[in-house]
């Protein structure tokens, strides 16, 4: 059993995660469970609320997660703000990216249509079809 009330600081965490188990011996949907948190606990779901062992993954979740933003904030101190070269490379990226470039002619079966794509559109189909597969970074 789980301490007395919320926020002991008796309670036990799960061990592991993935054998987390409700009050009746059902497995949590730690993915659940993290969708609840995002959505700040609203609307209260009386099954995880009201079952202690749920409610302590929930403070799990919410520690881990609390942790995770002050190492984010500590590490974010730490760092050198990036000079100007970083940023001049950055907007000149953008620049050539945002450019249209050159036409790319395309050939049509009528002689009086003239058809062109141009580099612009060209990179951009490339990098939406790279998003579309997983694990793959189109640079």
């Amino acid at each position: 059993m789980s301490g007395t009330g919320p926020g002991d600081p008796g309670e036990r965490l799960p061990v592991d995660p993935a054998s987390a188990l409700d009050a009746d011996g059902a497995p949590l949907d730690m993915a659940a469970l993290a969708d609840y948190l995002d959505r700040g606990r609203t609307p209260r779901i009386a099954a995880y609320e009201d079952d202690p062992e749920t409610r302590n993954a929930l403070r799990a979740l919410e520690r881990i997660r609390d942790l995770g933003r002050e190492l984010v904030q500590v590490e974010a101190e730490e760092a050198d703000a990036p000079g100007d070269d970083f940023f001049r490379g950055v907007l000149a990226h953008i620049s050539r990216e945002s450019r249209a470039g050159r036409d790319i002619p395309l050939s049509h079966p009528d002689p009086a249509v003239s058809l062109a794509l141009t580099e612009g559109a060209v990179r951009t189909l490339v990098r939406q079809a790279g998003d579309e597969v997983p694990g793959v970074l189109v640079g």
